[in-house]
C-alpha cells in the first residue's frame, strides 16, 4: 500500500495520454469497464483472459484501511492463474470485514468492482485449487467455518478475452502463435531432425497434432507400399507402408509384418494339427 502512496511524490500520470495508447482489443475492455462503473446499474466481476483462517483485525487496521480504501470504487487483481479459490474467498471475506458489509445484499467484495486479469495456463497456486475451482467441504470448515461456500468464480463473474499479444510484436514468436495454421506447423515439424521432440499443454492438442501430421505423412511421402497377407482362414489383411524420415515408423512396420507373419504360421500348424485329430478320429 505505501507503493501507492508513493506516488504522489513522483510525476504526475496523464491518464489521457496512456488511453491513447491502448490498441483496440484493449480499448474495448476499457471501455466495458468504464461503461459499466459510470452506468451504476451492477457491479463489475469480469474476468480477462490472455495468451501466458482469516483472524479479525485490530480496530486501528480496520480504520487504517477503511480510510485509505474509502474512494476504491475498482479493485484489479493480475496473474489471477496463481490466487487459489481460497485466497480469492478470503480477499471478499476481508472487504466485507473491513467496511462491515456482511449482512448486505451483494455484499461480494464489500460492494466493489472486481477485474481479475491473467492467463490461467500459468502458473497455478501453490498446494491449492484454481480460483475456479469449488472449494472442498473440508477446506470450507478448516478455514472458514462454515457448512458450505459459494463459488465465487462461477456465481459472480463475466468473461472476456484480450487477443492483440503485446509482448511480442513484431517478433518471429508472435509470427508462429499467430499466424501459422496447422498445416504450415506439420511442415515445420517436418524438416526438424528425427530426434525431435514436440511438447504440448494439453492431450488434446497433442492428438490433434499426431492426427495432422500422419494426414500431412500421406500427402508428402515419397512411395507408398502395399502388401496384401492372405492367411489359411480365407482373412486378408492389408498393410501400408510409408516410406517417412522417422526410423520409428519402419521399426513399427517391421514389427507388424512380423507379428502377420508370425501368427499366418500359428494358424497354419494350428489346422494342421485339427487335420490330424480329425484323421485319428475317423481311423478309430
Amino acid at each position: 500500500m505505501q507503493d501507492f502512496k508513493d506516488l504522489d511524490d513522483k510525476q504526475e500520470i496523464d491518464i489521457s495520454e496512456m488511453i491513447s495508447k491502448l490498441n483496440a482489443d484493449q480499448r474495448r475492455v476499457f471501455n466495458r469497464v468504464t461503461n459499466t462503473i459510470a452506468s451504476g446499474k451492477s457491479l463489475l466481476r469480469l474476468y480477462v483472459s490472455g495468451e501466458g483462517g482469516t483472524g479479525q483485525l485490530a480496530n486501528h487496521i480496520l480504520e487504517v484501511l477503511q480510510a485509505d480504501l474509502k474512494d476504491v470504487s475498482l479493485i484489479i487483481i493480475n496473474k489471477v492463474s496463481m490466487i487459489s479459490n481460497l485466497i480469492l474467498m478470503y480477499i471478499h471475506l476481508r472487504l466485507s470485514e473491513i467496511f462491515d458489509t456482511t449482512d448486505c445484499d451483494d455484499d461480494w467484495f464489500d460492494q466493489k468492482h472486481i477485474l481479475l486479469f491473467g492467463d490461467l495456463l500459468q502458473l497455478p497456486p501453490v498446494h491449492e485449487d484454481p480460483a475456479f475451482i469449488q472449494l472442498t467441504a473440508e477446506n470450507v470448515r478448516k478455514y472458514l467455518g462454515s457448512l458450505s461456500a459459494t463459488n465465487l468464480w462461477i456465481t459472480l463473474f463475466g468473461y472476456d478475452k484480450l487477443i492483440i499479444n503485446m509482448c511480442q510484436q513484431g517478433s518471429y514468436r508472435e509470427y508462429l502463435l499467430n499466424k501459422i495454421t496447422i498445416n504450415e506447423l506439420c511442415d515445420f515439424i517436418s524438416n526438424l531432425s528425427s530426434d525431435t521432440v514436440c511438447l504440448l499443454p494439453t492431450c488434446h492438442m497433442c492428438n490433434e497434432l499426431n492426427a495432422a501430421m500422419l494426414s500431412h505423412i500421406n500427402k508428402t511421402t515419397d512411395y507408398i507400399e502395399k502388401i496384401n497377407i492372405l492367411l489359411l482362414t480365407s482373412l486378408e489383411y492389408f498393410i501400408e507402408r510409408v516410406s517417412v524420415k522417422f526410423q520409428m515408423m519402419n521399426r513399427i512396420y517391421e514389427y507388424i509384418i512380423e507379428y502377420y507373419y508370425l501368427l499366418s504360421t500359428f494358424l497354419f500348424f494350428l489346422l494342421l494339427l485339427l487335420l490330424l485329430l480329425h484323421s485319428n478320429r475317423q481311423s478309430a
